[in-house]
């Protein structure tokens, strides 16, 4: 029997990956309301053939891998990537290199315990986090970087917890940034 336990986040429970930015140098920071840090070249703009270089997965130890499931984290990468590079063309003056370094499920099966018969299954607010790195597709000069971490919406808003979708904040979370990080700014 499976018993849910409420939870407020797994953050606590998986520390994934590093929110630190990439090398930034010789980029200014620029304001934006959409990502939480972006740094630019001076006088940069996105042009419209942004090529999809990588989509990698750097969320932590093989131990934390293993509890969320490797064959999941490999599922939520190809659908970002599937998803990017339906977005960009194939041979830009620009790649993109996209390493997510943060996935949060909304809902955990935990182990056995000897109070409770059986598994127990909890819920959280999911989320996820990444970087993302433009570079000059013949010099490999970088142009932008932009660092960004989200969550889902409050247990009390969040409909992951009605749907019991393992993954659903996370989902969304990737969905938008496959629509956003093609537009950059």
């Amino acid at each position: 029997m499976i018993r849910p336990l409420l939870i407020a986040s797994f953050a606590f429970m998986l520390p994934l990956g590093a929110f630190a930015a990439p090398n930034t140098d010789g980029l200014a920071r620029m304001e934006n309301g959409s990502f939480d840090q972006v740094y630019v070249r001076d006088g940069w703009t996105m042009p419209n053939d942004l090529s999809l270089a990588s989509v990698n997965l750097n969320v932590g130890t093989p131990l934390q891998e293993s509890i969320m499931g490797t064959r999941d984290l490999e599922r939520l990468r190809s659908t970002f990537e599937d998803d990017l590079r339906d977005a960009t063309v194939a041979d830009g003056t620009v790649s993109l290199e996209v390493t997510l370094t943060e996935l949060i499920p909304n809902r955990v099966l935990a182990g056995r315990s000897s109070r409770y018969q059986g598994y127990h299954e909890s819920f959280g607010i999911g989320g996820a986090a990444m970087e993302a790195v433009f570079r000059d597709a013949s010099t490999g000069e970088v142009l932008m970087v932009i660092v960004d971490r989200r969550r889902g919406r409050s247990l009390n808003q969040n409909f992951h917890m009605q749907s019991r979708r393992v993954w659903g904040d996370a989902d969304d979370i990737l969905e938008d940034w496959a629509s956003e990080l093609p537009q950059g700014l």
